[in-house]
């Protein structure tokens, strides 16, 4: 099962990566991550994908009904085969959209809810993009959504980036 923790003093992702890899048995915990003014709370899973604490998919794919969760990215673009360059804020939630149709979802609802710039680098000194989005939508693919689920979206995913955390609803 996962657990939370709080880290105070506005850790960097560094702070936070250090943080999971010692609680973590084989140092390859999966965690997601929400800033609260300078505290980050940090929700934990197992490395192991059979008991994901982020979600269980079976009830939205046996009714088909929506997904609800948030999922925090790190939105860059790829060009010329190795570069890249960040996503620019007006189409945020179109390449959103794009990434998880990728990842077996259809998605119905997404709205970005923070776009933030996180320290990151061995010193401190670099920044990474960071997009907290919620988001809506329907299994198409459960192959692809459990392991989208099991295994996070995109890039940076040993730094709390790409983890849906899926939402209860009544």
């Amino acid at each position: 099962m996962g657990r939370c923790l709080t880290i105070n003093g506005n850790p960097s992702l560094n702070d936070l990566h250090r943080a999971v890899v010692s609680c973590s048995l084989n140092g390859k915990a999966r965690f997601s991550y929400v800033r609260e003014g300078t505290k980050a709370h940090v929700l934990l899973s197992s490395s192991d994908s059979s008991s994901v604490v982020f979600g269980d998919l079976s009830p939205f794919v046996e009714n088909r009904g929506p997904i609800e969760f948030w999922i925090r990215l790190n939105p860059v673009r790829r060009y010329d085969g190795r570069r890249e360059r960040p996503v620019r804020e007006e189409e945020m939630e179109k390449w959103i959209e794009e990434k998880l149709e990728g990842h077996g979802f259809n998605p119905i609802l997404v709205k970005t809810i923070s776009v933030d710039k996180e320290i990151f680098g061995r010193k401190n000194t670099s920044f990474v993009t960071s997009v907290l989005a919620d988001v809506s939508a329907v299994v198409v693919d459960k192959e692809k959504a459990e392991k989208a689920i099991a295994e996070g979206i995109g890039r940076l995913k040993a730094f709390g980036f790409g983890m849906p955390v899926i939402r209860r609803t009544s």
